[in-house]
């Protein structure tokens, strides 16, 4: 349906002094202007943010309860050379979650493996027979992404196994958190993160980057899988709105310019002629992802083709002692 088929109706609002002056800034006419006003955009850095964001913008992630010792515990994993299991929903914000996780791992650290549940032997989140093949494969350290919040049971039992798990979710925890080694998740009563309604592929982006700054690895290489996150944040339908605004127009640039082969071939598959959009991604590359195979398991994006530089090693991430670090310094407060 065109936009023109609609009638508009502007807020009303006065044309003031500070309305001019962002007009001057900006170079915009005042209508332009007190439209921005009306979005709460009162201020030519303000402005800066909502058209040319860049990944300076986003929040820190060591802000989210519990990422410093998500951090601290998969340092550790590594240090010892223990395995992981990235554990993910069935869905797209749960596959790219994996998606991305898998990705940023396996360019320095081999020893993990990858869970995703058949959605209708196995149904939603954490699942007896997901957590069965953990333990039969001596995994040390579950870290479920976009599930797990609500599993109680299931985390007692990964406990009483002997393995370790760590929760990467954005739905809402119920009045009881599961025993885990942290739980990350905006919504929790005692989370202060400025922003509630980021995707799980928008966390397991946060915590890929507090990973690559515990280890000095260059954190570019996490910023190039941000195409994952637009995929998750457009497919799970989350508001559109600060964080995740700033996310999906990164992560569009990333999708238009460098987008990974396993997205490329969605894009391709799906006939969609660039530049991709937020509304290709929730109307076109969404439900691309998802059709069951013969199977009736999930087309993962996990699944799909290396990423452009498969062969990079650990040396090519790790800074040099002497280099000059690419991003600011995250601060723990």
């Amino acid at each position: 349906m065109s936009l023109e088929q609609y009638e508009w109706i502007l807020k009303q609002q006065e044309i003031t002094p500070d309305i001019l002056e962002l007009s001057r800034q900006l170079d915009f006419i005042p209508s332009y202007s007190a439209l921005l006003y009306n979005r709460g955009i009162t201020s030519f850095e303000l402005a800066r943010k909502f058209f040319k964001p860049t990944p300076e913008d986003l929040y820190n992630p060591f802000q989210l309860a519990d990422m410093d010792k998500a951090v601290d515990h998969l340092s550790e994993v590594i240090r010892m050379g223990k395995k992981i299991m990235f554990y993910g929903d069935y869905d797209v914000d749960g596959t790219t979650s994996v998606a991305l996780m898998s990705r940023f791992f396996r360019t320095f650290y081999p020893n993990f493996t990858t869970y995703i549940p058949d959605r209708y032997t196995e149904g939603y989140g954490l699942t007896s027979v997901g957590i069965a093949k953990a333990a039969a494969e001596k995994v040390h350290t579950i870290v479920a992404l976009d599930c797990g919040i609500k599993s109680l049971a299931l985390a007692s039992e990964i406990g009483r196994l002997g393995m370790h798990l760590i929760v990467v979710d954005h739905h809402t925890p119920g009045a009881v958190l599961p025993e885990a080694v942290a739980v990350v998740d905006p919504k929790r009563p005692d989370c202060h993160y400025p922003f509630k309604e980021l995707s799980a592929c928008g966390l397991a982006y946060k915590l890929a980057l507090t990973l690559a700054h515990r280890l000095e690895l260059d954190p570019e290489y996490v910023h190039s899988m941000l195409d994952l996150v637009a995929l998750s944040i457009g497919a799970d339908m989350v508001p559109l709105v600060d964080e995740n605004r700033t996310l999906m127009k990164l992560g569009l640039q990333v999708l238009n310019q460098h987008p990974s082969p396993g997205l490329q071939a969605l894009i391709t598959s799906a006939g969609i002629k660039t530049p991709v959009t937020s509304h290709h991604i929730g109307f076109l590359l969404g439900p691309e992802s998802m059709p069951p195979d013969v199977s009736n398991t999930p087309i993962s994006p996990c699944h799909s083709s290396p990423p452009t530089n498969p062969a990079r090693p650990i040396k090519s991430l790790r800074k040099s002692k002497n280099s000059t670090p690419s991003e600011k310094p995250l601060k723990t407060s």
